[in-house]
């Protein structure tokens, strides 16, 4: 999946220099009502993965809900490095919240190889969060570093480049970047 996303909102989400510290608290609880409405059920399968794993591996840390996993991203406060997949597919949610889909259906399918030859991109992120040892894998492009006219597409299929092509023309022209998600 593939998102469209002004990193700037993205990185001021449940914060609020209104009121001091009592106005970041307040536009995190709102940030957070909303997201938790429109995206409960991912929550709720994120939860039921949670224990899936906690019942097949007794190794993990003390268990983590979802929501207290959008909680800490809300708050950036990351306590459990543990459960990196459970922040990669919350912060996911909030690349979907925040920004725009992008149409992906050109890259179905793909394979890891087209996918990790896709330009301009890096797995440095402007956010830190746990790192994720298996799925989803979590990139970025940011539109300041895109330059179109020395794109050179010649490694992906003609639809991929064509797609590819049309995220960064967007992501230049709206000023945003793309989160890509590989799973």
């Amino acid at each position: 999946m593939a998102y469209l996303v002004d990193t700037e909102k993205l990185l001021k989400l449940g914060s609020s220099k209104k009121n001091g510290i009592f106005g970041m608290f307040k536009s995190a609880k709102n940030d957070r009502e909303i997201i938790l409405g429109r995206f409960k059920d991912d929550f709720d399968e994120l939860d039921v993965d949670i224990s899936d794993t906690i019942e097949s591996d007794d190794t993990f840390e003390a268990p983590i809900s979802s929501r207290e996993v959008l909680d800490e991203l809300l708050h950036k406060n990351i306590s459990n490095s543990c459960y990196g997949h459970i922040y990669a597919y919350v912060f996911k949610i909030l690349c979907e919240y925040i920004g725009e889909t992008l149409d992906n259906s050109d890259w179905y399918s793909c394979t890891t190889d087209d996918f990790y030859s896709i330009p301009y991109m890096t797995h440095k992120l402007p956010i830190l969060l746990p790192g994720v040892d298996d799925f989803p894998d979590m990139t970025y492009i940011n539109h300041e570093e895109v330059d179109i006219p020395k794109l050179d597409l010649s490694n992906l299929d003609g639809r991929q480049a064509s797609g590819l092509l049309n995220w960064l023309k967007l992501s230049v022209s709206e000023k945003k970047d793309i989160f890509l998600f590989y799973h």
